[in-house]
């Protein structure tokens, strides 16, 4: 598959961020300084954007795992006590986890 094909296959994207990161590391063997410093603004602001995607996703994922093992541990003792409650612990813990996927379908817009 050719760099240019990939690139107009990816143009579809509305994201800028898809477009800044859609070129192969070999289509800037031709690029000239001059080429660098006039698209110096677009390279920082796809930088900072992957950078605060991966962030963002990392945030969420952790704050998942956090109420999922907090909501994990309270599903444990209701069930020791009652073990008709599982099943309404368990779609809140379902609810709790929905936050990491969240956080994934935000960070990939």
């Amino acid at each position: 598959v050719s760099t240019q094909s990939t690139g107009a296959r990816l143009e579809a994207f509305p994201s800028p961020l898809f477009r800044g990161v859609s070129a192969s590391p070999t289509s800037h063997q031709d690029t000239t300084p001059e080429d660098w410093i006039t698209n110096y603004n677009t390279y920082i602001f796809n930088g900072y954007a992957l950078f605060f995607a991966g962030l963002l996703t990392g945030m969420c994922n952790l704050a998942c795992g956090i109420c999922v093992g907090i909501v994990g541990s309270g599903a444990a003792l209701a069930d020791a006590q009652n073990g008709e409650l599982i099943v309404r612990i368990l779609g809140i813990e379902i609810f709790g986890s929905a936050i990491g996927l969240f956080g994934g379908i935000i960070a990939v817009l």
